[in-house]
């Protein structure tokens, strides 16, 4: 049951991002590799976890149940991200200069919500399942608060930029970062 959950959400998750890329292409620019590659090991994990791998026989109830709804929360967030953007969002791999910056809707919460949901996501995935694998999960922050960090970099340049960074101080998570 919870196997069947997790890969409906995945293909959710995978069906809102592919959808929201194809109606909206971002110009072309330098892909990051190491994110491509960072994204299709992710894939990977996921699929092999879902099929066996890794996991106990029985994990607690509790754990599936939180997994789920941190993962459920996860694809909220980060889809919703993502639509809010509607024709600026490129994903994470493509480093586009902005035209403006977003300050509605969850911009006017946390800075970075697609990054957020990824990671309640990736958490919530491995909690789930109750997986060792939420370890290497915890490690991906600092990989993506140093993509938040490149992103910012082009953004300081625009108009809105200041009064933006002082009226929504948190990159991912309310009164935490």
């Amino acid at each position: 049951m919870i196997t069947a959950l997790l890969f409906i959400g995945l293909l959710i998750y995978w069906k809102a991002k592919l959808h929201i890329l194809t109606a909206t292409p971002a110009p072309g620019n330098k892909i990051n590799q190491n994110l491509v590659w960072l994204e299709i090991a992710v894939i990977i994990t996921a699929l092999a976890q879902l099929a066996g791998w890794m996991r106990p026989d029985s994990p607690p109830i509790l754990a599936q149940i939180m997994g789920c709804a941190i993962f459920g929360f996860g694809i909220f967030v980060a889809t919703i991200g993502r639509i809010w953007l509607d024709g600026d969002y490129a994903p994470a791999c493509k480093m586009t200069p902005p035209k403006h910056i977003i300050m509605d809707g969850p911009y006017q919460i946390i800075r970075h919500p697609v990054y957020s949901g990824t990671i309640l996501m990736g958490l919530g995935f491995e909690l789930a399942l109750y997986s060792p694998l939420i370890v290497p999960v915890i490690f991906l922050i600092p990989v993506l608060a140093h993509q938040a960090n490149k992103e910012e970099s082009f953004m300081r340049h625009l108009p809105a930029w200041q009064y933006y960074a002082e009226k929504t101080r948190y990159k991912f998570m309310p009164f935490l970062y």
